[in-house]
């Protein structure tokens, strides 16, 4: 806390707490890095330690900034700038204080107005005031600005709670009027770095065990070892399949369903240049190839490398043998008759404006597909699981994340994860689901919230600017 500081203090001691908290809730970076870009390990330990070295610098500006705009009898102002710094805070992996409440259902429904935002403030708030209690702890009689702080808070929680409990029975409600659809995720399991191609074995095998009908059958990132044309609609095997084989990569006892998987499509430059999307590819019940979809957000120093659009000669030091660019846009991938899809991939699935864009272009089913092998069994696949809950409910739809090793989960609107997978183990998770078309302020309007409390920081910074001028003519 921030309370008793100075300034510069409190900048200083912030940015240690910011360190060794990234040290500490990202332990496991190191050995992801080097799975992924097959960096030397104490290269690995080297950008870590720099990560949050960097980023740690959102937790100094906070203190900074607190300690600078703080006034006697005034709690807001933490919450106030510690949300306007978590939207400006530029991150390749997006993290909001709020996330951690991901199990609280009824609390959280407030992210379809708020986006996670609106739980940070709460969260940082209730910070504010335990620490005034702390400090206040004795006293005969609480000053009147608490006493005030602490009746605001308490009826802020009771509307948000009243409006997360109307809300869950209000979905419940809308879902068991549509139509059902069952679905099928497929999880391989965890396997060797060296049969990575295989995948697609294992996909299909599991594919194969399902013994009732589903509408959708969903395999991970990277399942199909193959680059297809951008423009190829046969649903050709993996090179590694019998010569001509359609039947062996069938996922299907009979083709009587759709498939999403993960693979990547190929094109050429108007100069004949060759370059490759991360996609997913949807196929129908006549294993035709109808749609798809192009990772938007790629994995810096794994799937690009920093710079390379201005210095072409990074790419050199890309651990993958081509050349990926993003893809254009988020429109969903459209099943006929089934199910508009708005796909992420890998950990787009965090990023909140991804899933927005897709909702508001369309999609009325939400589906991740993710290649986690990255992270081993480290607490990074749940970590994982529990940003991307905020997707559904932000924008009321139901989440399906297809991974390689974990978590591979069926997430509802309102944030139930009512399916899961087990870790690291091969399954075929099948679930009922429904599409819904539901508008939330979120979807339609995005961070208002957060975008208001820039504006509140701004405008008190002004106004203490223009304060002290007016102190400094006048003394």
């Amino acid at each position: 806390m921030v309370s008793r500081r100075t300034a510069r203090a409190a900048l200083g001691h912030g940015w240690l707490a910011g360190i060794g908290f990234y040290l500490t809730a990202t332990y496991w970076l190191p050995a992801t890095i080097e799975r992924f870009s097959d960096y030397a390990g104490w290269l690995s330990i080297l950008m870590f330690v720099g990560y949050c070295t960097l980023v740690g610098v959102q937790f100094a500006l906070f203190g900074y900034l607190s300690a600078k705009l703080r006034r006697a009898g005034s709690l807001l102002i933490y919450p106030v700038v510690w949300v306007a710094i978590e939207l400006l805070w530029p991150s390749i992996f997006p993290w909001q204080y709020g996330s951690t409440q991901f199990q609280r259902l009824t609390l959280i429904q407030v992210t379809e107005l708020t986006g996670v935002y609106g739980i940070s403030f709460l969260l940082i708030w209730f910070g504010a005031l335990a620490h005034m209690a702390i400090e206040r702890w004795g006293a005969d009689r609480p000053p009147a600005h608490f006493r005030a702080h602490i009746a605001a808070f308490i009826a802020t929680v009771a509307l948000v709670l009243c409006f997360g409990w109307w809300r869950t029975n209000d979905v419940a409600d809308y879902l068991a009027e549509r139509a059902p659809m069952r679905v099928a995720l497929i999880q391989p399991g965890q396997l060797q770095h060296d049969t990575l191609p295989v995948w697609w074995h294992r996909c299909r095998q599991l594919s194969q065990t399902i013994d009732e009908p589903v509408d959708l059958i969903c395999w991970p990132e990277s399942a199909v070892g193959r680059a297809y044309h951008i423009q190829e609609t046969d649903l050709k095997p993996p090179p590694d399949a019998q010569p001509g084989s359609r039947e062996a990569f069938r996922p299907y006892r009979e083709p009587q369903s759709h498939l999403l998987f993960g693979a990547s499509s190929w094109d050429t430059t108007a100069s004949g240049e060759k370059f490759f999307y991360v996609s997913a590819l949807l196929s129908d019940k006549q294993e035709r190839i109808i749609d798809r979809y192009h990772k938007r957000s790629l994995v810096p120093f794994g799937e690009y490398i920093p710079g390379e659009k201005w210095f072409p000669s990074l790419r050199r030091f890309s651990p993958w043998p081509v050349h990926f660019v993003p893809g254009p846009s988020g429109d969903p991938v459209i099943a006929p008759d089934l199910a508009r899809i708005g796909v992420l991939i890998c950990y787009e699935d965090i990023v909140a404006s991804m899933a927005r864009e897709s909702v508001l272009r369309g999609a009325d089913l939400l589906v991740n597909l993710t290649n986690d092998f990255w992270f081993g069994q480290s607490p990074a696949l749940r970590q994982h699981l529990q940003l991307a809950v905020f997707r559904a409910v932000e924008n009321k739809r139901y989440l399906l994340r297809s991974t390689t090793t974990g978590a591979t989960a069926v997430i509802a609107p309102t944030g139930r994860i009512i399916a899961q997978a087990p870790f690291g183990d091969p399954h075929a998770l099948l679930a009922t689901i429904h599409t819904a078309e539901l508008t939330t302020f979120y979807t339609q309007w995005g961070n208002v919230f957060a975008w208001a409390c820039c504006a509140a920081v701004v405008i008190i910074s002004v106004r203490r600017f223009l304060a002290r001028g007016s102190r400094a003519k006048s003394g």
